[in-house]
């Protein structure tokens, strides 16, 4: 205090409080100036001369350190002020001692307001718990807290925060925190949007009817797989996640030259893992997971539909065999087979195709075998047997 005032006091009486206090300091009193021979007067002045000049350059020495203190607390307030980011500086008792901008803006509170307000008013009461658990590992041991919770501004808007607290201790030994504030809110939502699609994607990739194969394009491993694939090939997760797709395949040059080509393999065969094996059909699209070059797989059994197009092929082959010049005898009808053999014209379409006769008798023959019933039927049909 005795410093402050004299800064600010007249030149004349800090004169005058300096000789006061010289004469009351023992050793202080001026000699006698008619007791002191030339050489003397001469030797204290010089000395006089050099202690003003060591004044004057501890004096300047002391501007310059003020200067760059003010300069220093300057820019300090300029940075903290200016932070892009909020920060705050709690008492040992958790309220605010300071605040800057980006701080009140984010709190949406002034900075009057701010001061002397607890931190914790401004947490989310579910989080709550959060706060003071790190706090007390904070005040515990001195160690640094990084977390992150729900904060509220003074309209009640909440906002996911991240924070950094770290203890200091000031030049009296005082504890205080500095809290380093960020809103993290479209961080969080952008997450929770991931976190979501990763759970469609999951649903899809597990529900799918065909097996579906996530394949490191590079290398052909198999990253992933879902339970249709598990089922089908009969491996369990572990033992399919060591094998590459090529590995289930009973043409592996083929689904070499198909991975080349982003596999599009319409038709392929695979083995189970007990060596049976199956036809199938396989498709799949290129594209990066995490900058990694990944293939989507999707493997389909074809056995059924491959059966069923045989089957009609070979329907369609004995019908192609009815088509052509047929040797048939011109009296009885028979029909002469590929081995020689004489038929019936109705086993020979019944050994060939897949129709069925029934046995009847046209009108004309009705009347010449059966003059009788014809004429009272009145020639209108045959009979049926």
């Amino acid at each position: 205090m005795d410093g402050e005032a004299d800064r600010g006091a007249d030149p004349a009486r800090l004169r005058l409080r300096a000789e006061s206090m010289a004469r009351r300091k023992p050793g202080t009193q001026p000699p006698d100036p008619e007791a002191m021979s030339i050489d003397e007067m001469r030797k204290t002045l010089h000395e006089l001369q050099v202690h003003q000049i060591e004044l004057d350059m501890q004096n300047e020495e002391l501007r310059r350190t003020q200067m760059e203190l003010d300069a220093a607390r300057t820019r300090y307030f300029d940075l903290y002020d200016l932070a892009p980011v909020g920060l705050c500086t709690l008492g040992e008792t958790e309220l605010i001692l300071e605040a800057n901008l980006a701080a009140t803006t984010l709190l949406g509170e002034s900075r009057r307001a701010l001061i002397k307000q607890p931190f914790s008013r401004f947490v989310l009461k579910d989080d709550q718990g959060i706060y003071h658990r790190h706090r007390g590992l904070l005040s515990a041991d001195g160690t640094a807290q990084v977390f992150e919770l729900r904060m509220t501004k003074r309209d009640g808007t909440a906002f996911w925060a991240h924070l950094e607290e770290t203890a200091v201790q000031d030049a009296e030994g005082a504890l205080s925190c500095h809290v380093v504030l960020n809103d993290i809110t479209d961080r969080k939502r952008t997450e929770e949007s991931l976190q979501e699609s990763r759970k469609r994607y999951q649903v899809l990739f597990e529900s799918a009817s065909d097996a579906l194969f996530l394949i490191a394009a590079d290398t052909g491993r198999i990253l992933e797989a879902n339970a249709t694939a598990m089922e089908l090939y009969g491996y369990r997760p572990e033992e399919m996640l060591s094998l590459k797709i090529w590995d289930l395949s009973a043409e592996r040059e083929e689904v070499l030259r198909a991975a080349q080509e982003v596999l599009h393999i319409p038709r392929s065969l695979h083995c189970r893992k007990d060596g049976t094996a199956f036809p199938v059909e396989i498709t799949g699209r290129a594209f990066s997971l995490k900058t990694q070059p990944v293939l989507l797989v999707a493997v389909r059994d074809d056995t059924v539909r491959r059966n069923a197009e045989d089957a009609l092929q070979k329907a369609l082959d004995d019908i192609r065999t009815l088509r052509g010049i047929l040797p048939i005898c011109s009296n009885c009808k028979k029909i002469r087979d590929d081995s020689g053999y004489w038929n019936q014209l109705e086993v020979y379409i019944h050994n060939h195709s897949e129709a069925e006769f029934s046995h009847s008798i046209c009108p004309e023959c009705m009347k010449k075998l059966y003059p009788e019933i014809g004429e009272e039927s009145g020639g209108t049909g045959g009979e049926e047997t």
